[in-house]
């Protein structure tokens, strides 16, 4: 009878020490299980690769239109530096028209 209760005692910690055991692994689970949702919904928020396509996308034609916009700007920069330079063109040679004799005749027009 003794024996018997010894044994009990025996299983009894036994018992003890592996619902400790399941007990620790359960929190861990729960501990891995809740890990995993945040990564899961980190990598909702992550955009993917299709994202990186269009941003290259977007970039080249935001390059594009830069270069346009700059050609542009230069060809009214070149349009509006001619049209300060012409009149004082206009002004010296009507000046060296009236000034000169020579030219003043009407072969020369």
């Amino acid at each position: 009878m003794y024996e018997l209760v010894l044994k009990m005692h025996a299983v009894q910690r036994r018992l003890i020490k592996k619902s400790e055991t399941v007990i620790t692994k359960q929190e861990q689970l729960h501990d891995l299980e809740r890990i995993n949702r945040e990564l899961k919904k980190q990598l909702i928020r992550r955009p993917g690769p299709d994202v990186g396509e269009r941003l290259n996308q977007s970039r080249d034609a935001v390059k594009a239109k830069s270069r346009q916009i700059k050609a542009c700007l230069h060809l009214k920069l070149t349009f509006v530096k001619h049209l300060w330079i012409q009149p004082e063109i206009c002004n010296k040679t009507i000046v060296m028209f009236f000034t000169t004799p020579e030219l003043c005749s009407y072969t020369t027009l």
